[in-house]
Formats: structure tokens, sequence, C-alpha cells
């Protein structure tokens, strides 16, 4: 069992697909009820694809750096059954980012065989769609939890 929860409510507009995730520790409140939480904001790049446009950890201190994007990131692309790509390091006039600790994780998941490296392309991926996605690095899976 995972140590941690999460909801996904996705909204279309004008023919753009976002999703909307916040994920919290199991032993907290949840953010209905009044609790913190790590937020994940993903965009459909195309049919296949999405990419992490915004990852902010509103969580208290005790449960930083427990792993969140380390668990949920595989656990996302599975469920959505689509290549989840990080953000690039920097992407001119634009407001895409990653920062140094997410460059760190995403080489975590990499070095776990959960991600791979694109390196012309500045990004990582994690490959959920059917026939494609790996078990997770912490416990076995199915490929679509």
């Amino acid at each position: 069992m995972s140590a941690w929860l999460y909801d996904i409510q996705q909204e279309s507009d004008a023919g753009r697909v976002t999703w909307n995730i916040r994920a919290w520790p199991r032993d907290a409140a949840s953010p209905d009820g009044g609790g913190e939480w790590y937020d994940v904001g993903l965009q459909e790049i195309d049919r296949e694809s999405v990419r992490i446009i915004i990852a902010n950890n509103h969580l208290p201190a005790r449960y930083q750096g427990r792993g969140v994007a380390i668990a949920l990131y595989p656990v996302l692309a599975r469920r959505l059954g689509r290549r989840l790509v990080s953000s690039r390091t920097t992407v001119a006039n634009t407001n895409e980012w990653r920062t140094p600790r997410a460059t760190e994780i995403w080489h975590y998941l990499v070095s776990v065989g959960e991600a791979e490296e694109l390196g012309g392309a500045d990004c990582f991926v994690i490959d959920g769609r059917p026939g494609y996605a790996r078990p997770t690095a912490a416990r076995p899976a199915p490929e679509r939890p």
C-alpha cells in the first residue's frame, strides 16, 4: 500500500487538455479536509504524451523529502496510459523550467529504471502506455493501476 493518496481532475478548454493532481500523505488530512498537498499540473502534448507544466510541494516540512514525486510520477503515467514527460530546464520566452531538485528526482527515476533521459530534448520520460509501462521500482504493479 502506498504512503500517498492522490486525486486527479481533468479539464478541457478550446481543445487543450490539462490534468490537476493533488497528492498527500496517507497519514495526514486530505486537501478537502484542510490538509496540505503536493500539486502537479499536466498538459497534453499529443494523444500519447503529457508534460509536467507545474509541480509545487505545499506539504509541511515533516513530509518533505519523503518521495512523493518518485511514487506519484510512474503511477500517473500508467493511470493516464501515456508518456509522462518532464519539463525542460529552460525554454526561452516561456514559463517552462525545471529546478535542480526536480532534475535530481528524475535522475533517481532513471537510476531505478522508471524513466529515460532524452538528452537532446533536455527532458525525461516515463512510458505509461499499455504494453510499454514498467512495474514500479517500489513494488510490482499492473501496467495501469
